[in-house]
Parts: structure tokens; C-alpha cells; sequence
């Protein structure tokens, strides 16, 4: 079996009795962490697979791929289609760059997907306005949310203002998850 990582929907399911989120594809792999962003309808899904496994994974038209080695450099046409994909789930791609390894494309993403989902954990939603809408457009309880969930996870939020774009701040915190390994699935990456 081998670590995999994908970028999957979130779907409403029944699971002991209550209704969860959980990954589309969750019953396709084995162990598995799954990091929700946010409330939206998307998550990081790692997945300890076999080859069979995976193929069924990615059959399905709405899961994204990172690949098996995930020091393989990001080339361009990789970047283009990352970026693409990324975007249509409103998740800010503009700082993923040619040469960047997929193992940081992760961890900037599971970083930003973690500080929403701390916010989300709080009863809001983070992701009101576009990503191109300045910080101070949303709501103030909003905006305390995230300085607390920055706080929460040892972010530093100071270049972070009122002028700031929401995907600009978001590409601020993800890049100070570039040393903090994921942990899934009993192993870091």
C-alpha cells in the first residue's frame, strides 16, 4: 500500500447515527486522513492505498491527484492545471510556483485549510466574499475569528491588514506551514 494525497469533495453521510462531512470517495481507500477546508465543499484526503484503490480514486472526474513522490518538482503545465482546479473551489492558488515541490503545495494548502477550519470550528464562515475582497470587507466577528485561529496555530499575522486580500492573507499563513509536516495516516509528510 502507499501514502496517497488527493483533493476530493466533502458530502453529507450517515455514519453512526449522525450525519457527517466526510471525503465523496472515503469508502474507496483504507486508513485515511481527511482535512476539511472549512465549511466549503472540498477537502485534502490522504489515503494509505493500493494500486487498485487508487485507479478507482482517480476514475472519479472531481479528485485531483498529487503524485505518489511527493518531492516530484511542480512543472509548468502541472502549475496550470493545479492553479485551475484549485481556484474553481475557491481555494487561492496565485502563489504556487514552477520548481516547488508537491510535499509544500501540500502543506501550504493543509495550513490554509486549517486555519479555515479552525474559523469554521467557531460557527463561521471564513469564506463570505471572493478571494480578491480585502480583509476588511468581512465581517468583524469574522475577522477576530481568524486572529484567534492564527493564534491557535502559532501564526504570524502581522503583515496581515485591513487592505490585505483574502488570498493574499491565505497565501501568507500556507507559507508558514513550509516546515511543519502534515501528519495522516501514522506517518508525516
Amino acid at each position: 500500500m502507499t501514502i496517497r494525497v488527493y483533493l476530493m469533495p466533502i458530502v453529507l453521510a450517515e455514519r453512526g447515527g449522525f450525519t457527517r462531512r466526510i471525503a465523496k470517495y472515503l469508502d474507496l481507500g483504507g486508513r485515511s486522513t481527511t482535512i476539511p477546508y472549512g465549511q466549503e465543499n472540498v477537502a485534502i484526503f490522504i489515503c494509505d492505498v493500493t494500486d487498485p484503490q487508487h485507479t478507482a480514486i482517480i476514475a472519479n472526474t472531481d479528485v485531483r491527484a498529487m503524485p505518489a513522490d511527493l518531492d516530484t518538482a511542480v512543472t509548468n503545465a502541472a502549475r496550470t492545471q493545479i492553479v485551475n482546479a484549485l481556484e474553481l473551489l475557491n481555494v487561492p492558488a496565485q502563489w504556487i510556483a514552477n520548481g516547488q515541490t508537491f510535499r509544500i503545495v501540500l502543506r501550504r494548502l493543509a495550513g490554509i485549510f486549517q486555519l479555515l477550519q479552525n474559523v469554521h470550528g467557531r460557527g463561521l464562515r471564513f469564506l463570505q466574499a471572493s478571494l480578491d475582497a480585502q480583509i476588511s470587507a468581512l465581517p468583524q466577528n469574522v475577522r477576530d475569528a481568524m486572529q484567534d485561529a492564527a493564534a491557535v496555530l502559532q501564526l504570524n499575522t502581522a503583515g496581515i491588514t485591513g487592505a490585505t486580500t483574502v488570498r493574499v492573507a491565505l497565501a501568507t499563513i500556507g507559507a508558514q506551514f513550509d516546515a511543519r509536516p502534515v501528519l495522516a495516516c501514522k506517518t508525516s509528510l
